[in-house]
């Protein structure tokens, strides 16, 4: 029998390791306005870091074999939009994540796995402009008098100066690394984060788009899921109000998975918690009308109305009743956002889920063509999957003779 996931458990790892990165921001701060001595601070220092990376190893063991559940349970819950229950975890800083990816790395090796010049000296650059920015700086400096153009020096001293609130300096890096090598994928991963974190989300999407279009190595595409950055990014791009409507939607979505998961493997016999179901209805409720709420002002934004229509769609997952009252409104919206924009993936995705729902097979075949293998909105993705879709709509119309 499978071991129950501890979600009480990621939750507390969640709030020790939040606690214990916040302490050591507290810490710097402290130490720059000279309110404690620079032994203590060392001392104090190593402890929290020591700490916080012992949290995150156990959040993560918790979070990968939640993700392994996820994942085995795709199938399983197909018929409810291929929903993947459970908790979704995000959040973990790219510098926290790149301390703990550095520790594994041999020699100068970046974020990709690709090997610039290897050596001691370079190793430990890299390791401070994670764990020590201010001396990761100085490090790379010398490193950087003997190979100026060396696209690994500075790409990590740019992330050391980003991690030092010095955005701009962090961009000069990087802006030289572009002009010396396009393709280095690490860079773009730091361009799209300094400009999420500057409010610059049209900037910091066109860096994913550049990095994306370099076919990115599972470890680069595995950090941005880890961090939620490109959920950040759409997420910005949406703007507070819309974003806010979305949010809504996640946590009725984590309510549901909690719903499904109790019932056990998903079969016919299997029944959702009746509570959990209801709660969820409630949130859900409150994200449509917070949706319709901005309707207005988002009318000619594709993202935000397919990210309605998915809010309606996953209503309709409840029970027939509301599946009959919100699945025509759900493909309605997926068709204004195809009005705006004709290969929009996600919606190219949700209608393809709507149709079959209402049973045309043949409509829903054809979007799935047309979405090929592009990838979809990062909020989306968690929750829905072409193949899952494209696998259930071709047992539908089997069984149907169609």
């Amino acid at each position: 029998m499978a071991r129950r996931i501890d979600l009480d458990a990621i939750a507390r790892l969640e709030e020790e390791r939040d606690y214990l990165l916040d302490s050591i921001r507290d810490l710097d701060r402290e130490r720059d306005a000279g309110d404690v001595d620079e032994e203590d601070y060392e001392e104090l220092r190593r402890g929290y870091v020591a700490r916080a990376a012992a949290a995150i190893e156990a959040l993560e063991e918790h979070t990968d074999e939640l993700a392994q559940r996820q994942a085995a349970a795709r199938p399983a819950l197909s018929r409810r939009l291929a929903w993947i229950g459970g908790c979704l975890v995000f959040g973990v800083v790219a510098a926290v994540l790149l301390i703990n990816a550095s520790a594994s790395r041999v020699g100068d090796e970046s974020l990709t796995g690709n090997t610039a010049s290897p050596g001691a000296g370079a190793r430990r650059c890299m390791t401070l402009s994670m764990s020590e920015p201010q001396e990761g700086i100085a490090c790379y400096d010398e490193l950087l008098a003997d190979a100026p153009d060396n696209v690994t020096y500075l790409t990590y001293q740019g992330w050391a100066f980003a991690r030092t609130d010095r955005p701009e300096e962090a961009m000069e890096r990087f802006d030289r690394v572009v002009e010396l090598d396009p393709t280095f994928p690490d860079v773009w991963v730091f361009i799209a984060s300094v400009r999420a974190d500057t409010g610059d989300f049209a900037g910091a999407q066109e860096a994913i788009d550049a990095l994306m279009a370099l076919d990115p190595s599972p470890a680069v595409r595995n950090t941005l899921a880890s961090q939620g950055l490109e959920r950040k990014i759409a997420l910005g791009l949406l703007g507070p109000d819309a974003a806010a409507c979305w949010e809504q939607t996640e946590t009725a979505g984590t309510q549901l998975g909690e719903a499904t998961s109790s019932a056990g493997d998903g079969s016919a016999g299997d029944s959702p918690d009746g509570d959990a179901l209801a709660k969820a209805a409630t949130t859900l409720a409150d994200a449509v009308k917070c949706f319709e709420g901005e309707l207005d002002a988002h009318r000619d934004n594709a993202q935000f109305l397919t990210l309605r229509s998915f809010t309606l769609g996953l209503l309709a997952t409840i029970d027939n009743e509301l599946a009959a009252a919100t699945l025509p409104t759900a493909l309605a919206s997926a068709d204004e956002a195809l009005v705006i924009d004709p290969q929009d993936p996600t919606a190219l995705l949700l209608r393809a889920t709507w149709n079959m729902w209402l049973g045309d097979y043949d409509a829903s075949l054809a979007d799935l063509d047309a979405l090929g293998d592009r990838e979809i909105s990062p909020l989306v993705s968690p929750y829905v999957g072409a193949a899952e879709i494209r696998a259930e709509v071709t047992r539908q119309a089997s069984a149907s003779g169609g």
